[in-house]
């Protein structure tokens, strides 16, 4: 999908039938909100106005960042009064309204939910948490409230076989009886990541971990995928053969062992629950693409001409690197996120993959001031509403480009990630740790998860069309029960 821009003149630019179609127009007089009316600002303003053919009487345009300057600031449960909402109406088909850098959303006034109407899980939104790996309490409440449908499981909260099947032959379930459960009972649905690594199938005594994740006995490791798949198969949704085979930390193997692996799991999972869905082990970051997964998905299918041994690829997409929301700075240039999962999408199609989809799987931001990376360096101090801002655009742009899914780095910010204290993943999450913050306060990214989540829900994302007039300005139309609903913000000059 290509962006549409157009340069403001001194009129109104013509247009063709399609872009008129579409609903894009360009607009001389900006518009800015005054108290309860509109006035004139320049064109200049960084709210310059846009003008947008709708189908209704009646538009609402809302913020979905909070207003507040951080979520401590929040009292009670009034939700739309974080959330300013204006009602337009529409002249001639069409509204006009200011839009900067904090994301909107257009939809029609008649059909307009309150976000104080927003309860319990949203079924049907493309949102997810990654990350359960402690404050299980506190995160599954946190979870019911926000109304994400989805988490993702890794770690040693997901499945690994040297925890599980300490033993041969003996097989210890507590943990993910106790955490698949919760998750089940409350109606979300899980995405599992698999650990092939074991001491014994490797032969190693002690408490040293495993080199290589390749089984060594794949009959041994195949008997424990069948007996995991069987037990959970009404509770795991998903299966993950491993994590970010790119990095050598991950995966110190060959691509060729990995895709047997693949292929191996997925012939055990499919047999034991024929409805569940596999996937590709995650890219660290969009460059691997290039570098690993293509590659691999060449060399899968000419030795595969026909059939597949995966349904999902899952690609990472973090602030930890350098850049911003839509492009980051890795391997010598900088890498944007629509070009990013449109080239995997034209990849998979050329191999006949078609139906595969693809998934972000794990996405984040962070608020604060994380202390200096390493390998990636420093990382200037952001606000709760810039995070905010970020997720926002983050998934409504994935989406926009053909991804299927996204998942959040996490609930709970993790406290000494990596033994490293106050470091990127210690600020990504969308609550302060209890550790650090003894009332376990939300952020205003929260909230704003909270929004978009229930705004997406039961949206037909391959349906979406960028709808955009003005340098800069992203508009994106999702359909949602056969209306139209439209996002839209503001890039930075």
């Amino acid at each position: 999908m290509k962006i549409l821009t157009f340069k403001e003149t001194g009129g109104i630019r013509r247009i063709g039938a399609r872009h008129r179609a579409l609903g894009i127009f360009a607009w001389p007089a900006v518009l800015l909100f005054n108290g309860m009316g509109l006035h004139a600002a320049p064109p200049s303003s960084a709210d310059a106005g846009i003008k947008l053919a709708v189908p209704w009487k009646q538009a609402r345009v809302t913020r979905m960042v909070p207003t507040v300057a951080s979520g401590r600031e929040v009292k009670g449960q009034d939700l739309a009064r974080l959330f300013p909402c204006t009602t337009l109406e529409a002249v001639d088909g069409a509204v006009t309204f200011p839009i900067g850098s904090v994301p909107v959303v257009i939809e029609s006034a008649k059909s307009a939910i309150s976000p104080n109407a927003f309860t319990g899980l949203s079924g049907g939104s493309p949102l997810g948490i990654h990350g359960f790996e402690t404050d299980l309490p506190e995160s599954l409440a946190h979870l019911q409230d926000i109304g994400i449908p989805w988490v993702r499981l890794a770690g040693p909260s997901g499945l690994v076989w040297d925890l599980v099947e300490p033993t041969a032959g003996a097989y210890n379930w507590e943990h993910q009886d106790r955490l698949f459960g919760e998750f089940k009972k409350m109606g979300v649905k899980i995405c599992v990541v698999v650990l092939a690594a074991n001491r014994w199938d490797q032969g190693i005594v002690g408490a040293q971990r495993p080199k290589s994740r390749r089984p060594t006995h794949m009959g041994s490791y195949k008997s424990f995928l069948r007996e995991a798949v069987k037990r959970y198969a009404s509770t795991v949704a998903c299966w993950q053969i491993e994590n970010e085979v790119d990095n050598k930390m991950s995966w110190d193997d060959t691509p060729s062992a990995y895709l047997d692996l693949l292929a191996t799991s997925y012939a055990v999972i499919k047999e034991n629950a024929p409805n569940a869905q596999v996937a590709f082990a995650g890219m660290s970051n969009p460059h691997a693409c290039e570098t690993v997964l293509f590659p691999m998905l060449k060399a899968y299918r000419n030795e595969n001409p026909e059939g597949t041994c995966f349904d999902i690829i899952d690609l990472h997409w973090s602030r930890q690197f350098q850049g911003t929301y839509d492009r980051l700075q890795i391997g010598g240039k900088p890498r944007r996120l629509d070009d990013t999962i449109r080239g995997i999408r034209k990849q998979l199609d050329a191999l006949s993959l078609q139906k595969t989809k693809i998934w972000l799987n794990e996405i984040s931001d962070y608020a604060g001031a994380p202390a200096a990376d390493p390998v990636d360096g420093s990382y200037a101090k952001k606000s709760e509403a810039e995070q905010a801002t970020s997720l926002v655009k983050m998934v409504l742009l994935s989406l926009a480009s053909g991804a299927d899914r996204t998942f959040w780095v996490n609930m709970i910010d993790w406290h000494g990630w990596g033994g490293r204290q106050g470091g990127y993943f210690d600020n990504v999450g969308l609550v302060y740790n209890p550790m650090v913050d003894p009332k376990g306060t939300k952020k205003t990214v929260y909230y704003s998860a909270k929004f978009l989540s229930h705004m997406l829900d039961g949206c037909r994302f391959e349906s979406a069309v960028p709808v955009s007039g003005n340098p800069g300005v992203r508009v994106y139309m999702f359909l949602r029960n056969g209306e139209p609903v439209y996002f839209g913000w503001r890039d930075p000059g």
